[in-house]
């Protein structure tokens, strides 16, 4: 719906009047104001969708001399039905509404009716407007991503910061964890911290605004061309909900625009909560339109076709597979959909269906009422009950293929082994790599009597643990050292957050080769040549096991906190060491990351993957440490890299490596292991490193990022 508002008066009104506009007493748009001495007359062309029992009032409103001081000078109101009625008539408008010129991006009037007429008798006023449909069907997907558009335009205080907001936010967490040792310092940062996080909620808001408008568009998309087809009542009356639920929040988002700010022009509690309502509505038509799609849609869609089709030239069968049907949907929407693919699989002989699942209650119950009433074609397998004895063999012998003489140990050893493993394919696989882990026919021998000698039956758990400790201490050379070795190259293997080569392993660990360790663990260990040559554990399993305190001998038992606090000495100890100004030698520092074209391999170059991951994970293996430790080695470190300029380089290799977003949550967990940690509170000037005397005076996030920086520099 369009419409055209013409004010007559018989006396000159004696200030600007401007009109807003409301639809069920929600605003939809505010016309600009128009000076006493002009012709008072404004078109609105965003489009709006009327009901027959929609309320639409009028509001115009009188300026004062100070411009932002207005008051109601009138009100109308108007029926849907009114406006239906008048855009169904064919007369054409005296006010001429068909020779309106249409502006990009705005639809034209056609012509439309007469105008309604109602008077103001206060003011001796007379209001016309036209209601009038766009002549050009409206494009509500393409409105949203005009909307869109605007909103991206629209910056909150934090969003004028950019990629600096994530680092303003982590420096305040760690400024304000260590304020706390410094009264006075402590009350301004909580002041700092109030106004941040009024900001965030505002910034929130925007999010969650655009994100509606996004979802909308997309969904429109669809919509646009499923009501030229919808016939079934049931689809219709989903598309018209959700067509009027979208002017609506069309509406509502440019209002948000135009008010600009919302925090300052608007109760921000007001519309946190008005978005979140058009967000769950929109939620709420969005799952009405697809559930819509029921058994007729199916039988029109699916049955019916399928049927003309009959015998398909061709021999072979069509699959369709479904796989992960658990995470399609939820409990209500998953069993109609496992109910139609129950049909689908009875549609035609040369059609088969595979659907895999997690068993879920909801899709476990649909399946038994299935099985109930279509046992004749329906088969349920769970994976978990077969014994793949088959496959199992067939890995044996593609894992001891290589082994010399040709065909040891013959089908029939191979054959045990498959049965020993019990159905686990990693004890097949450690079994074998145990096996070709030595050069000696007669100790390879001992080894194959040793596995096939044990009992696995009723516990393949048991008999995978088992095999790791027989794999381990027939690996490693006797001797405490080596099992210390052992504890200190794997602990930082199963500690890492992702795996390392073993060149970057070595340099963590101040080791100048891991070479001889990783080959002696083959069994359990592996190097993936398609991903850069990073170590890794053979199995998930055998870093539970390592970890398990119950279950593994103490000489291989990896204690995870503790590890965690060596590979934060190792991070530390890198960045300190390796970081440093311009790290990867930009020939200037005005060009954007973007702009320099090789910057992938500098970083490569430059930043050591050893160096690139203590950046990344320093604070990680800080926090996972063993809880109020009292490491003055991992204090000095942490003095060294926060208090000195160490800092602001770390950041800078950050940018390099497209990583700053990891800047956040690293000084949020530093922060965090500083305040549980007693021996911090003894470092005397970290107060006077990150809190200036003067910091009260500045208001903005990024000036208490400047200030501190610089504070750092200085210091």
């Amino acid at each position: 719906m369009l419409l055209v508002i013409e004010l007559q008066y018989q006396k000159n009104p004696s200030r600007a009047i401007s009109v807003k506009l409301l639809l069920d007493d929600k605003e939809i748009g505010t016309l600009p104001a128009i000076d006493k001495d002009k012709s008072l007359r404004w078109e609105y062309k965003n489009s709006f969708a009327i009901q027959a029992s929609s309320r639409i009032t009028i509001q115009l409103l009188k300026y004062h001399n100070i411009r932002k001081w207005r008051d109601l000078a009138g009100t109308v109101l108007f029926t849907g039905q009114e406006a239906l009625q008048q855009c169904a008539d064919p007369l054409v408008s005296h006010l001429g509404t068909a020779n309106l010129p249409s502006r990009r991006g705005q639809l034209p009037l056609i012509s439309s009716p007469i105008a309604i007429e109602r008077d103001i008798p206060e003011k001796g006023w007379q209001l016309k407007v036209v209601f009038a449909q766009p002549s050009l069907p409206r494009d509500r997907a393409e409105e949203a991503r005009e909307v869109m558009g605007q909103l991206e335009r629209v910056s909150t205080v934090l969003g004028h910061l950019g990629e600096a907001r994530s680092v303003v936010g982590g420096i305040l967490s760690v400024v304000t964890a260590v304020s706390k040792v410094y009264g006075p310092a402590h009350t301004v940062m909580e002041g700092i911290t109030a106004v941040y996080e009024y900001l965030e909620k505002e910034e929130q808001v925007h999010q969650s605004m655009s994100e509606l408008i996004a979802r909308m568009a997309r969904m429109l998309r669809h919509v646009n061309v499923a009501k030229e087809r919808a016939k079934l009542e049931p689809l219709q009356d989903a598309i018209r909900a959700i067509l009027l639920l979208s002017d609506e929040v069309l509406n509502y988002a440019r209002t948000f625009i135009r008010h600009g700010q919302p925090s300052r022009l608007w109760s921000l509690g007001d519309v946190r909560e008005e978005v979140d309502s058009l967000m769950k509505r929109f939620e709420g038509a969005e799952t009405d339109v697809v559930m819509s799609a029921g058994p007729r849609e199916f039988e029109s869609l699916v049955e019916q076709p399928i049927a003309l089709v009959g015998k398909p030239t061709r021999t072979s069968l069509l699959v369709v597979v479904v796989d992960a049907l658990d995470e399609c949907g939820t409990k209500e929407t998953c069993p109609p959909l496992l109910s139609q693919l129950v049909k689908l699989s009875k549609l035609a002989h040369w059609l088969k269906v595979i659907v895999t699942s997690r068993t879920l209650k909801h899709i476990s119950d649909c399946l038994e009422d299935a099985q109930t009433n279509h046992g004749d074609y329906l088969k349920c397998l769970d994976l978990d009950a077969e014994r793949p004895a088959d496959d199992l063999l067939h890995v044996t012998r593609q894992l001891l293929g290589r082994l010399k003489p040709h065909g040891w140990p013959g089908e029939s050893k191979m054959e045990e082994l498959a049965t020993h493993a019990d159905g686990l394919f990693v004890w097949i696989k450690v079994a074998c790599g145990f096996l070709t882990n030595t050069t000696s026919p007669e100790v390879r021998d001992g080894r194959l009597r040793d596995l096939l000698s044990g009992s696995s039956a009723g516990d393949p758990v048991g008999a995978l643990r088992a095999l790791y400790v027989r794999a381990l201490r027939d690996s490693l050379p006797p001797g405490d050292d080596n099992h210390q070795e052992f504890c200190m190259v794997v602990g930082a293997i199963v500690a890492a957050n992702i795996p390392l080569p073993e060149a970057a392993l070595a340099a963590l660990l101040e080791r100048k080769s891991l070479h001889e360790i990783i080959g002696c663990l083959q069994s359990v260990l592996y190097v993936d040549s398609s991903k850069d040559n990073v170590v890794q554990v053979c199995h998930a399993s055998f870093k539970d096991f390592l970890t398990d305190k119950e279950h593994c001998p103490p000489e291989f038992y990896i204690d995870q906190p503790q590890h965690h606090a060596r590979l934060a000495d190792a991070c530390l100890r890198t960045m300190v060491n390796g970081l440093r100004f311009n790290i990867c030698n930009l020939e200037s520092s005005h060009l954007l990351n973007a702009q320099v074209p090789d910057l992938e391999s500098r970083v490569k170059e430059a930043i050591p993957r050893e160096l690139q991951y203590g950046c990344l994970y320093w604070a990680h293996h800080l926090t996972q440490a063993e809880k109020g430790s009292s490491n003055l080695k991992i204090v000095e470190l942490l003095q060294q890299l926060l208090l000195e300029p160490s800092v602001l380089y770390w950041l800078e290799a950050l940018s390099m490596m497209n990583q700053l977003d990891a800047a956040t949550p690293a000084l949020l967990q530093a922060g965090s292991w500083i305040q549980h940690t007693p021996s911090m509170s003894t470092v005397p000037n970290v107060s006077a490193h990150f809190l200036p005397a003067n910091l009260a005076e500045h208001t903005t996030p990024l000036s208490i990022c400047t200030v501190i920086c610089t504070n750092a520099f200085k210091n």
